[in-house]
């Protein structure tokens, strides 16, 4: 199926495929138009998915642990995008693993300085131990 001349399209979806770096000379040239069409790799798909089930395997774990409700942690962690998210996710993991390798006082100096003052206390312990 051919494509339709760049003057034939709307204006507002010009826009979208200049913001996505196509050009009229790309686009009339026969570039592909995914990715400024929103569209991504299926590599790309597949980790931003297996990004998202592991933060909420955490979050379901964090809640079980903790007795908090699972919406609240999620909630909590997500409100500053997946990077963060799993930054604070790394932070508690390698807290917890500190205590239970016996390491108390490394383990309470993390939760003393935790990474990021934007998140509640609670997101930052391990059965309490840290009060």
């Amino acid at each position: 199926m051919a494509r339709k001349g760049w003057e034939a399209l709307s204006d507002s979806y010009r826009d979208r495929l200049t913001k996505g770096g196509v050009t009229r000379e790309r686009y009339e040239s026969g570039d592909s138009l995914a990715k400024a069409r929103g569209h991504q790799s299926t590599a790309y798909e597949r980790a931003q998915s297996k990004a998202y089930r592991d933060i909420n395997r955490w979050v379901d774990r964090f809640a079980k642990t903790y007795g908090r409700d699972p919406d609240d942690v999620r909630e909590a962690l997500t409100a500053h995008g997946r990077a963060e998210a799993e930054n604070v996710i790394r932070y508690q993991s390698t807290m917890e693993k500190a205590f239970d390798r016996g390491q108390t006082e490394r383990a309470s100096a993390m939760y003393k300085a935790p990474p990021s003052a934007a998140y509640p206390d609670w997101m930052f312990y391990y059965h309490g131990s840290f009060h």
